[in-house]
């Protein structure tokens, strides 16, 4: 019976290195292919590691209560830089999931819009900025490949600020990331600020995993720094400055870059 289960035993072992070496030698996706095994997993709820990776309360556990602040914290010392503080108008937070970011963004502004690709992130999200505030909130569902569906509700030239946290590294491709910049360039008034956060390349990291199967890494997406400056900038987005957070509750390599549409 026990060499039985050994053999049983060896035989798994063998056929998972078999597979991950498949996927490792696998020829790499397009970006279409992977856009579509995005939109995939972000519209299905059961992925172990789903609440999670969508920043629920559900699933971050205690670090969830910490994150938001965390955020608007480096968001206003960011906007201090141009002597601004957050507005008091209408703010978008671009990628909201559970709601860490937007419970404390919605007292600060008299509206506050919520945008995912995720319908049941949206609804998470209002119902715990109403639980926790008695704000309500509008969300906007979009696709994940149509990021101008936002502007499409929200309207152009509409935001003062938009906040993009913990999204950039999910983002399945370099196409994804200039289609979501573009939406928020439109979406900001003249002189308007953003606050996009993304993982930084240190040369040491690689996104060979991710052109091959985007759920094995969701956070996997990283770009060199002058790399997404000169992106934003190729954008209609204007830079001022950036801040780099080695480590937070969450992850590591983050930074965190200050931007405006420059006047037309």
């Amino acid at each position: 019976m026990s060499s039985t289960k050994a053999a049983v035993s060896a035989g798994r072992s063998v056929l998972g290195g078999v597979r991950a070496a498949a996927r490792q030698w696998a020829p790499p996706q397009s970006a279409r292919q992977l856009d579509a095994q995005a939109a995939a997993y972000w519209a299905g709820v059961s992925a172990p590691r789903w609440e999670a990776d969508s920043h629920w309360e559900s699933g971050l556990g205690e670090k969830w209560s910490a994150v938001g602040p965390a955020q608007v914290d480096v968001t206003r010392r960011l906007l201090a830089s141009l002597g601004r503080d957050v507005p008091a108008g209408r703010i978008l937070d671009w990628g909201c999931g559970g709601g860490a970011n937007a419970v404390v963004l919605a007292p600060l502004c008299d509206e506050l819009v919520v945008v995912d690709i995720s319908a049941a992130s949206l609804q998470e999200c209002r119902r715990q900025v109403l639980a926790r505030t008695g704000r309500t909130v509008r969300a906007v569902l979009t696709e994940p490949e149509a990021p101008q569906q936002a502007v499409d509700a929200v309207g152009e030239q509409t935001v003062e600020l938009v906040v993009c946290f913990y999204v950039f590294e999910l983002l399945a491709s370099r196409e994804a990331a200039v289609r979501v910049l573009r939406a928020v360039r439109r979406v900001l008034v003249e002189d308007g600020a953003a606050v996009i956060q993304f993982k930084y390349d240190d040369g040491t990291r690689s996104g060979a995993i991710r052109r091959r199967d985007y759920q094995r890494r969701v956070a996997g997406t990283t770009f060199a720094i002058h790399d997404f400056w000169t992106l934003c900038e190729s954008e209609g987005l204007r830079p001022h400055t950036l801040t780099l957070v080695t480590r937070d509750q969450l992850d590591s390599h983050y930074a965190y870059v200050l931007l405006t549409r420059p006047p037309a």
